[in-house]
C-alpha cells in the first residue's frame, strides 16, 4: 500500500492511541473498523481511495468525527494538488462524507472547502457541493463568507443560488440579504 500523504496514516493511529478511542465502541463498515478506512483513504489507488470515502460516509458521526473530519480535509486538499489521479466524483463524494460528518473540526474542513471553491480546476459539481456543505456548517463556516459572497456574482445558477443559501444559513437570513444588497421588499 503506498501512502499520498506521508505519516498521515501514523499520525491517526497515534490521536486513536492518545485520545482513547481504541477504547470507545468500535464502529464497523463491511466488518472493518473506522481505523482500517482512514488508512485506506491513503491509498493510491482510486478505487481505494473512494471506497475508504463511502465507508467514512456510511459510519459518519458514529466512529471518530474529529479524527475522519481532518482526513477528509487531507484527502480533499490531496486531490486538489493531484488532479490527475482523481475524477471531480471524487472530490464530490469526499464533500459529501464531510456534511454528513457535520461541522467538526471546522479549522481543517472549512479551509479544505474554501481551496475547492477557488481552485480554477474544479467542476461545477465540486464548487456546488462545497458550498452546499459550508451552509449545512452555519456559523461554523464563517470564514468562508468572503469567497461566497464573491459566489454571488458567479454566472452559473447551480453555484450562486446555493451561495446565497450557504450566507443565509451562515450569518442568518437578515444579514445575508443586507450584507449582499439584496432586498426582500
Amino acid at each position: 500500500m503506498a501512502y499520498r500523504f506521508g505519516s498521515l496514516p501514523v499520525i491517526i493511529i497515534l490521536i486513536l492511541e492518545i485520545t482513547g478511542c481504541r477504547n470507545q465502541a468500535v464502529v464497523l463498515y463491511k466488518g472493518k473498523p473506522t481505523r482500517y478506512w482512514l488508512r485506506q483513504l491513503q491509498d493510491r489507488d482510486p478505487a481505494t481511495s473512494k471506497e475508504s470515502v463511502t465507508a467514512l460516509q456510511a459510519i459518519g458521526s458514529d466512529g471518530h468525527p474529529q479524527i475522519m473530519a481532518r482526513a477528509l480535509a487531507a484527502a480533499l486538499l490531496d486531490s486538489i494538488h493531484y488532479p490527475d489521479r482523481y475524477a471531480g466524483t471524487f472530490q464530490v463524494q469526499v464533500i459529501y462524507a464531510l456534511q454528513k460528518i457535520g461541522p467538526v473540526e471546522t479549522s481543517f474542513t472549512v479551509p479544505a472547502l474554501i481551496q475547492a471553491l477557488k481552485d480554477s480546476k474544479s467542476i461545477n459539481q465540486v464548487r456546488e457541493a462545497a458550498v452546499i456543505c459550508l451552509g449545512s456548517f452555519g456559523p461554523k463556516a464563517r470564514i468562508a463568507e468572503p469567497v461566497l459572497r464573491d459566489l454571488l456574482n458567479d454566472s452559473n445558477h447551480w453555484i450562486h443560488s446555493p451561495a446565497e443559501e450557504a450566507l443565509k444559513s451562515i450569518l442568518g437570513a437578515g444579514a445575508a440579504e443586507e450584507k449582499a444588497g439584496m432586498s426582500s421588499d
